[in-house]
């Protein structure tokens, strides 16, 4: 399997995230206002419905009381023609036509055959298999989003749980999560993020990459639990302000935490990271951008400074570390 070892940043997220935090106290509602993307009305919130042309949540219109009321000459239900003791008629069916009957009929195609069950994530991505020691899960929908633009925070009934040595106090309400697509390493991948923000700045602090690559969703069908994961990619993030003080020109990102990657069994197998892996395809059967698809993602990792360094090929943990301008000039120092 590909290995996420590029030392760069995949989206502005960050960026795009720090004024969303602070100056929203509820880090975790993206229902906030109409105007946002949907797939149906439950995806906008209290007074909206969607408008499923624009796929876009507007106002619900507002009864002004103005309706016509009824004419009883013309409502069905009051027209004194009607015989309330008459019985419809109707013609005996014939057996030979009868498709209850007929054993030439097709249940697969019969209407009362169910529906196939829609696609979930298990309920056991609601508890890592690697709580008591240092681990990632996710567990949650959310529509795809263009990972150059900014990105849709995932849906309500996200579960996110981390603990590292680095992060031991983890505050899933301090966290936003959402679901885009990038280009990772000349590959268009879905990419599955947490960004973890600082309880006093209300700044990002920390952030949670996990990159999907197709290779993943080939060798696992929708719905399957694999026995491994998808690279897990934990990062710190240093804010430099601007003058002002509020406005940050630019962040000193580290890689601080990875997946545990387990060797291979044979000679030529992928090696892989340890955990466990689910997902579910938006309604088109693909993860394209403005598709609802679910993920569960449970990780192993490891904040071992030596072991990241073998694993980038790199000499210390300086190494691990760039520099994210959002200003021209802007450096970290």
């Amino acid at each position: 399997m590909k290995k996420f070892l590029a030392l760069v940043s995949l989206i502005l997220a960050v960026f795009f995230f720090v004024s969303c935090a602070s100056d929203d106290d509820d880090l975790t509602d993206s229902d906030s206002a109409a105007g946002k993307s949907c797939e149906t009305s439950s995806d906008c919130p209290i007074g909206s419905i969607c408008d499923l042309g624009k796929k876009l949540c507007v106002n619900e219109p507002t009864d002004t009381g103005d309706t016509d009321p009824s004419d009883p000459t013309t409502d069905p239900t009051t027209d004194p023609t009607t015989d309330p003791t008459a019985e419809p008629t109707a013609e005996p069916t014939d057996p030979t036509t009868d498709p209850t009957t007929d054993p030439t009929t097709d249940p697969t195609t019969d209407p009362t055959t169910p529906a196939p069950a829609a696609c979930e994530i298990s309920n056991t991505f609601k508890v890592s298999a690697y709580k008591d020691g240092e681990h990632y899960l996710f567990s949650g929908s959310g529509i795809v989003s263009d990972g150059n633009g900014t990105p849709t925070v995932t849906k309500e009934g996200t579960h996110t749980s981390l603990y590292t040595e680095d992060i031991s106090s983890y505050n899933p309400e301090m966290t936003a999560s959402f679901i885009t697509l990038n280009s990772v390493q000349g590959e268009n991948a879905v990419v599955v993020n947490t960004l973890i923000y600082d309880e006093v700045t209300k700044k990002p602090a920390y952030q949670v990459e996990t990159v999907v690559w197709n290779d993943y969703l080939q060798d696992t069908e929708a719905g399957e639990t694999a026995a491994y994961t998808p690279d897990v990619r934990i990062t710190s993030i240093e804010n430099h302000f601007a003058d002002d003080g509020t406005t940050i020109d630019a962040q000193k990102i580290c890689i601080v935490a990875y997946s545990v990657i387990s060797p291979a069994e044979n000679e030529g197998d992928p090696e892989l990271a340890e955990g466990r892996f689910q997902y579910c395809n938006g309604d088109n059967g693909t993860m394209n951008i403005g598709q609802t698809v679910k993920f569960g993602i449970d990780a192993k990792i490891t904040s071992d400074p030596e072991v990241i360094q073998a694993l980038f090929n790199v000499a210390g943990p300086e190494d691990l570390c760039w520099c994210q301008p959002y200003k021209t000039g802007a450096t970290c120092d």
